[in-house]
């Protein structure tokens, strides 16, 4: 009994390894095609978590320093969400042309100051008015930190190295 089930796997191994082995060129291009699609995908999830933890961050200053209702907060959210997002576009699209990527950057921030003329009130507005500068300099700031960790990064990463070099070299020198 034994003998027949070891004989009928054995079988049937070999029936898929035959079936398998014709489609080997196939399936190497659709796993390289799946790897670049997950690439791209998680490029696009770090894009987007970028943008809403700056809008958040964002958003979070503004209810808390304006002092917002909740209709206001959610509304104010979905703009700075939105706005964000084109800056974000704009910054990778232009990267390298700091003065087109300002000037692009602050026809979105003017969207900005439109759509939030009609869902703030005439006071809160006015004390956005004053601080947008503020606020720009802050999201600045906040993307300069989120950058900064991966530069540390690879500063230490050279330091070691260039440290490493200098460990062997005066290893080297003592022996």
């Amino acid at each position: 009994m034994k003998k027949l089930m070891v004989c009928m796997c054995m079988t049937f191994g070999i029936m898929c390894g035959a079936t398998a082995k014709g489609n080997t060129n196939t399936s190497v291009k659709k796993e390289n095609a799946t790897e670049k699609n997950e690439k791209a995908a998680a490029t696009e999830n770090k894009a987007a978590a970028i943008v809403e933890l700056r809008a958040n961050k964002l958003t979070d200053d503004m209810i808390r320093e304006l002092r917002l209702n909740n209709y206001q907060a959610k509304k104010l959210r979905a703009i700075n969400m939105d706005k964000v997002a084109k800056m974000k576009a704009i910054e990778d699209q232009f990267a390298g042309n700091q003065q087109l990527i300002d000037a692009k950057c602050k026809a979105v921030c003017d969207e900005r100051d439109s759509e939030l003329e009609a869902v703030l009130s005439t006071v809160q507005y006015n004390h956005y008015f004053g601080d947008r500068k503020i606020y720009s300099k802050r999201d600045k700031e906040f993307v300069a930190s989120l950058s900064a960790p991966a530069k540390e990064q690879n500063k230490a990463k050279e330091q070691l190295a260039t440290s490493g070099s200098a460990t062997e070299a005066t290893t080297a020198t003592v022996n």
